[in-house]
């Protein structure tokens, strides 16, 4: 797929929405246990510091200094620092410890890691919690905890809900990626058949699986409603091809009876013009039929029972040589440009009348002194063939629906014809396994033809060299 072609799929978006939805769970899990946990944390650290100033004021109910002091100085020596102790005098000033506070006051304070301790790492990252509580001598006793190991506690935690969340999303996008291609597999499949079916395939259907699933369920019910448009198709097809064929004979009758009407009346009578006006429209009516019939034959895939090796280089001379004096008569310039030794495996008579249909559809519906030219190689996508036209062009809107039965633009009412005969150039193209199409030109229309190389019947024709032979 071109990157210029690319677009967000819902199944892409679907995938994105699921990995999001995991991470948001995964964020609301983290954010209630981090919340939790240094909570808890937290509050341990409080009950801590409170027992040990609780222990320390019980070792000296009376609130005498000497007993205080000798608590804080064998507290003082422990070399782990598990605790920090300090002894004010009633006016603030420091007494026995190594911190002070910045304002002497009962309660809860948070201060930096003292300058006077001995230096530690990652000394920003040290902060004391300290509970200060007045003595019954006035003094102040207060009790501390480095809560380094809190903080270390919380970039522990922050860093494995990074890894965390990433596992999370990783694992979150792998699994809304299988699921949406296993979802995306169902609906290409479903959207194929659809477009077969819009494409004239009316025979695809969904093919069911053995879950029984919801695409199972649409799929079945798609089924159905195919086997019925293909029903009423077939019964409308068949009712067209009954009606045509069966009036063809009496219209037979009538033309044998106008002819002989015709041979009857006198020459130069008002009876023989209406006459044979009466028989150009019968044979218009009987053309008619016989397309519509032709056309369902070939729809069929009958015709391929007649496919042989020819000589399509051979086949294209002879219609342009055949053409060339038609188109001298209405005034216009007829030309080739084929490459010789072109084979295939085809039938001849359907190629012979593609060809003498687009041809004649551009000298019927072009003005005088319009320069038509056909011209045949061999091209990397396989047999090109294109006729081209310095007419008057046909709209964009109407270049594909100039090939369904009976479509006429408005500018050839006027002429004669059923809009049967480009209908018939797309048949004949199908069964061939070709493509046509009206491609852009720089002046009037082209009709392109692709046969593909799998019609190729001889190889040597891979390596024949381009001539060019301009026929009038």
């Amino acid at each position: 797929m071109n990157l210029a072609d690319w677009r967000p799929s819902f199944w892409l978006r679907l995938a994105a929405l699921q990995a999001l939805v995991f991470l948001a769970l995964a964020a609301l899990l983290f954010a209630g246990l981090y919340g939790g946990m240094t909570a808890y944390a937290q509050n341990q650290l409080h009950r801590d510091v409170e027992r040990e100033l609780a222990a320390l004021i019980a070792a000296d109910p009376a609130g005498e200094t000497p007993d205080v002091e000798r608590v804080l100085r064998y507290r003082g020596n422990d070399d782990a620092r598990l605790g920090w102790y300090a002894l004010f005098a009633p006016d603030g000033k420091l007494l026995k410890g190594d911190f002070v506070l910045p304002a002497l006051r009962a309660g809860w304070h948070e201060i930096p890691y003292p300058d006077t301790a001995t230096p530690v790492a990652d000394q920003d990252e040290h902060r004391l919690l300290v509970l200060a509580q007045p003595l019954p001598n006035g003094r102040w006793l207060a009790v501390g905890r480095d809560t380094f190991l809190l903080t270390e506690l919380e970039e522990l935690y922050a860093g494995f809900f990074g890894w965390m969340s990433l596992l999370t999303l990783v694992l979150a996008v792998a699994g809304g990626t299988i699921v949406s291609r296993r979802l995306r597999r169902r609906t290409d499949a479903l959207r194929s058949v659809t477009e077969a079916v819009g494409a004239g395939e009316l025979s695809r259907r969904v093919i069911l699986t053995p879950g029984n699933d919801e695409f199972d369920s649409i799929g079945g019910h798609v089924n159905e409603m195919l086997d019925r448009i293909e029903q009423l198709m077939e019964r409308l097809r068949q009712v067209s091809l009954d009606v045509a064929h069966d009036l063809r004979t009496p219209l037979s009758r009538l033309r044998q009876k106008l002819e002989s009407a015709q041979e009857a009346a006198a020459d130069g009578s008002s009876e023989r013009d209406t006459i044979a006006a009466c028989l150009t429209d019968v044979d218009g009516i009987l053309s008619t039929f016989g397309a519509l019939l032709r056309i369902a034959r070939i729809e069929d895939g009958s015709p391929r029972r007649g496919f042989a090796r020819l000589d399509l280089s051979e086949v294209f001379t002879t219609v342009v040589d055949a053409l060339v004096p038609v188109a001298e008569d209405a005034a216009h310039l007829l030309t080739a440009d084929i490459q010789p030794d072109v084979f295939v495996e085809g039938d001849r008579d359907l190629l012979t009348q593609m060809l003498v249909n687009v041809v004649e559809n551009a000298i019927c519906h072009t003005p005088s002194g319009t320069r038509i030219r056909v011209s045949l190689a061999r091209q990397a996508e396989g047999f090109v063939a294109v006729v081209q036209d310095t007419g008057p062009g046909i709209p964009v809107g109407e270049r594909e629906r100039i090939f369904r039965p009976f479509v006429r633009l408005d500018g050839s009412r006027t002429q004669v014809g059923n809009g049967l005969g480009l209908a018939l150039v797309k048949a004949i193209a199908d069964v061939h396994n070709a493509t046509v199409a009206v491609v852009d030109n720089e002046r009037g229309t082209s009709f392109r033809v692709v046969l593909p190389p799998s019609l190729s019947s001889d190889s040597e024709a891979v390596h024949t060299p381009l001539s060019t032979a301009e026929r009038r």
